[in-house]
């Protein structure tokens, strides 16, 4: 073989492997590229389930070590139940918590105990960067570089992105969209993809200053749809946050397929290309008062559930990828009007039947809702006879200044089922409590100022400041 032919082969060897080597880099480029991870890819092309099914839950009540550890007569917690509920996706949120009166960052062992039982359980963390409310500088109306503090301690310190269960970090909770907070949330993303690179990020709600807006009457317009073309740079999937199911026009409650479409429709228009989340959704159980003062029932739980998650079902085509309930089970020891668990995990509402059944592919249990019936008792009833049906609940809103020594008694308690006890509405300036009556029949109810002691000087400073009479027919 002469020298030409041996150089020939060496030079066709060469360009045969510089091919090649092109190719799989053109092949590796375009992979990566098409990555639904990369913060300029739409979210559209997310690797998911058929569809989310979520819960809203504290991360003290999963934590077994913790104070709030949430479990039931069985053994069962949070993550057990949930799990034979169809649950595939739990939102973390609050991710300090009490340990001797201080606040400090759960530890990377405390997240993995928690991340480790929901991988084994088939279900993924949507965390929520946020604090409980004791923690001011953080908690959730003030949005300055301590923020980022505190993004740095729970979700880069911790190494919590690292674990396979983590689904996402979404950066602050209803933000308002400022310039100033929408800088402060782009450094933030670039926080988290700096450590992370293949970790979602988003941003739950949001809101904007209404035109009316003043520092000492601060209005907002919340969750514009429009106005997520604002995080379009930020979020990698839109974490949307849908309500008012449980407010009635005319004694009529909106539909909630109608309502959750609608609003979605608006929601994909501005998404260009990435998927989305509803976040956060609800309607009052009727047992308390929601912290947005409705009151829903029961039932109406139950539709509202099953016209969120049929929506997301038929409109999983247009990159809705699913649905995360507000809240699972109270999370402060306090009633809340939008739990669907209660009593430590020994009562489940009806609505979480309405998941189990969507999440589980079973039979869909037919839903009658009735009419809103409800009696609301006000400082205008002081020292009357109110009368209300047996099918009526019977809610006390009572503007009056607060006072730590206030009490409600009630002269006949077997008439009502006294579901939430009352307590002092610092956002309305009321009093407020919700009564079931249980069968017909009166009694009186009086709010008063007990005695009490005042440090070491105890003071017979007792009053009454309200009393009316409520009759059950």
């Amino acid at each position: 073989m002469n020298k030409n032919t041996v150089t020939i082969e060496k030079k066709s060897i060469l360009i045969l492997i510089a091919f090649l080597i092109t190719g799989l880099a053109i092949l590796i480029i375009s992979l990566f590229k098409n990555h639904s991870i990369l913060s300029n890819a739409p979210s559209s092309m997310l690797q998911t389930p058929q569809i989310y099914y979520g819960i809203t839950v504290d991360m003290s009540q999963l934590l077994p070590d913790s104070r709030k550890y949430v479990k039931n007569s069985s053994g069962e917690d949070i993550i057990d139940v949930a799990h034979s509920l169809g649950v595939n996706l739990i939102r973390i949120v609050s991710g300090y918590y009490s340990y001797k009166g201080s606040y400090v960052p759960y530890t990377e062992k405390q997240w993995n105990s928690v991340l480790d039982k929901m991988q084994r359980n088939n279900i993924k963390a949507l965390i929520l960067v946020e604090s409980p409310p004791e923690q001011v500088e953080f908690y959730p109306g003030t949005f300055t570089s301590s923020h980022s503090a505190l993004l740095q301690q729970l979700v880069l310190d911790s190494n919590v992105g690292n674990h396979p269960a983590v689904f996402g970090i979404d950066l602050k909770n209803e933000p308002d969209l400022s310039p100033n907070h929408l800088a402060l949330l782009e450094q933030e993303r670039t926080m988290v993809k700096s450590k992370y690179p293949n970790l979602l990020v988003t941003v739950g709600g949001w809101r904007r200053e209404a035109p009316t807006y003043t520092p000492s009457t601060p209005h907002f317009i919340w969750n514009d749809p429009q106005d997520g073309k604002l995080l379009q740079n930020i979020v990698d999937f839109y974490a949307v946050h849908i309500y008012y199911y449980d407010i009635p026009q005319h004694n009529i409650f909106p539909n909630a397929q109608e309502l959750t479409s609608q609003y979605l429709k608006k929601i994909v228009s501005y998404a260009n290309g990435k998927s989305v989340l509803i976040e956060e959704f609800g309607a009052g159980n009727g047992d308390e008062l929601t912290d947005q003062n409705t009151l829903g029932g029961k039932e109406l739980q139950q539709t509202v559930y099953a016209g969120v998650y049929q929506t997301v079902q038929e409109m999983k085509s247009s990159n809705i990828i699913g649905a995360v309930q507000y809240d699972f089970i109270s999370r402060g020891g306090y009633p809340d009007g939008w739990v669907i668990a209660k009593n430590d995990l020994s009562y489940l509402y009806p609505a979480a039947k309405i998941l189990q059944a969507y999440a589980t592919n079973q039979p869909i249990p037919q839903i009658i809702v009735p009419a809103q019936k409800e009696k609301i008792v006000t400082v205008n009833d002081a020292n009357k006879n109110v009368i209300v049906p047996l099918d009526t609940t019977v809610v006390l809103e009572l503007r009056i200044n607060w006072n730590r020594h206030m009490e409600l008694t009630v002269t006949d308690p077997t008439l009502f089922d006294q579901t939430e006890p009352l307590f002092y509405d610092a956002n309305s300036h009321k009093y407020l409590s919700v009564f079931h009556p249980k069968r017909a029949g009166q009694t009186t109810l009086t709010l008063h100022i007990q005695s009490g002691c005042i440090a070491t000087n105890c003071i017979d400073y007792s009053q009454d400041l309200y009393q009316t009479t409520i009759t059950v027919e």
